[in-house]
């Protein structure tokens, strides 16, 4: 229990001190990270997975004109801890509110999180540990491909018809984005697989590997078809950027979707869904 306790307050005022959560995000984060390490050391070395693969400190951000083809180059080499620090030099070009999100508050937070909470509080009464997976796998799949899909060099397919978009666009996949969920499933995946057989569970490497990738995959694709649905994404053509809801100016015109969920509201919803499709489908991968 102090163990826990020590680790959650570290992570909440790690994330404060380096400006990825805010005050309430990191009381938020504390609660969460408390509360998934009592319950086991599977969830809350998943969780320290995915907390740390995006709270890393952005560097100076730089303007349009300095950045080269070497900066893209760079980004594609990186692994997952390395997503957050070109958000604010490259994202900022085809999103506003990519400086804004860098920044997450309580809500944020909760939405990526509280979900898997319910679940491990759950897993401690009914050992169900395919539900934690694919919550874990869908969470770190998301923040990968909205990170670093936005970096490929090919404009954005919209899920729903088919129609390339601007880059920024809630629904927008490429093959770049799929990559990275998939890489984010399969990162989870494996850290489950490496603390079980710490714990000296029976472990089907395998298994774990190809569930989690799935479960990433089939999460992102469940939160795109939300976001190109239920969420509106607005194009500025003066300033040559994707702007959502208040943030949208006169002159921006819609590209897709309907002002009807928030970003966090659409990230809940994936989560569910996929965290459900796990709890079902888990028990056919791991016989």
């Amino acid at each position: 229990m102090m163990k826990a306790l020590a680790i959650a307050s570290i992570m909440a005022y790690r994330g404060l001190k380096r400006k990825s959560l805010t005050r309430s995000g990191a009381i938020a984060a504390f609660l969460v990270g408390f509360l998934s390490l009592s319950c086991g050391p599977r969830g809350g070395a998943m969780l320290l997975l995915f907390y740390l693969s995006f709270d890393v400190r952005p560097p100076r951000p730089r303007r349009r004109h300095e950045l080269t083809k070497n900066d893209n180059d760079a980004v594609r080499g990186q692994i997952a801890t390395k997503a957050t620090r070109y958000k604010s030099r490259i994202k900022e070009m085809f999103d506003q509110t990519s400086a804004e999100s860098s920044c997450r508050g309580a809500s944020q937070v909760l939405a990526c999180s509280a979900l898997g909470v319910v679940i491990q509080l759950l897993h401690v009464h009914l050992y169900g540990e395919e539900r934690s997976i694919a919550h874990h796998a869908t969470s770190l799949a998301d923040t990968l491909a909205s990170e670093l899909g936005i970096l490929s060099n090919e404009r954005p397919i919209l899920i729903t018809t088919g129609r390339r978009v601007p880059h920024g666009t809630n629904g927008g996949v490429t093959l770049l984005g799929t990559g990275c969920s998939a890489l984010g499933g399969l990162i989870i995946g494996l850290g489950a697989a490496i603390v079980d057989t710490i714990c000296g569970h029976r472990v089907q490497p395998l298994a774990y590997l190809v569930f989690g990738t799935a479960c990433g995959i089939f999460g992102s694709l469940v939160d795109s078809i939300l976001g190109a649905t239920f969420q509106a994404t607005y194009f500025d053509p003066d300033r040559k950027v994707v702007c959502h809801g208040v943030n949208a100016a006169e002159t921006a015109v819609i590209v897709s979707g309907r002002d009807i969920l928030t970003n966090a509201q659409v990230n809940v919803a994936s989560i569910l869904v996929a965290s459900a499709a796990g709890g079902i489908l888990g028990p056919c991968v791991f016989r």
